[in-house]
């Protein structure tokens, strides 16, 4: 760097409209230069912790540093995942599995609501149908009575959800709550085979269904 004064300046000047992970760059860039944590704190109006804080979030993954900059993730969740990164390789190979079912889990739940918008189902039944598939896939775990199949290879989701549809017409009244509810069983237990996943996706969706 060949003016860390002027480069602090103008990290100073735009500061607020920064985020936080380019401003974990620029503190990086000037400190391997030499420049002193405790003197660019000083210099830039804050604590030398909070430098810190920054220089630690910029440590995680690069995964979770994309999810921190679409706001999915605040910065000390990324400062919390990048000190967990250091934890023995089978806590973190647990933790990546953990990880990655929720992020399928909130997939899935994404197609759980769409397919209760397409369905043209009202806010109050949504949310029925979802507490009852929910219930319904508990009761058939603990049984190992969970409705699956086993569709082709290539099957998409769309034709999965059709295939799973129980026999036509749909009744009327509460018991049209316990048809929708074993479409959705029997479609989301081949879905997501995993019983944890499928349980994150449902009760996300059940959460997003008010607004839908």
């Amino acid at each position: 760097m060949s003016d860390p004064v002027a480069a602090i300046a103008e990290l100073r000047a735009n500061w607020a409209r920064l985020h936080d992970l380019d401003r974990a760059d620029a503190i990086f860039s000037m400190h391997q230069s030499g420049v002193k944590l405790r003197y660019l704190a000083r210099e830039l109006n804050c604590s030398e912790g909070l430098l810190r804080h920054l220089l630690k979030a910029r440590e995680a993954s690069a995964e979770d540093r994309y999810f921190a900059r679409q706001n999915l993730i605040s910065t000390r969740e990324l400062a919390r995942r990048a000190g967990r990164a250091r934890r023995p390789l089978q806590l973190q190979s647990n933790e990546a599995a953990e990880f990655e079912r929720a992020r399928a889990a909130l997939d899935i739940s994404k197609e759980i609501c769409e397919w209760l918008v397409r369905e043209q189902i009202d806010a109050e039944a949504k949310k029925e149908i979802v507490r009852w598939a929910r219930k319904f896939l508990e009761s058939a775990e603990r049984d190992g009575t969970v409705p699956r199949r086993l569709p082709p290879v290539g099957t998409t989701t769309a034709d999965m959800i059709l295939v799973c549809r129980p026999p036509l017409p749909i009744p009327d009244g509460p018991e049209a709550i316990s048809w929708y509810g074993r479409w959705l069983s029997g479609w989301l237990a081949n879905r997501a085979p995993d019983s944890q996943m499928r349980d994150g996706a449902l009760k996300l969706a059940e959460h997003a269904a008010h607004a839908l």
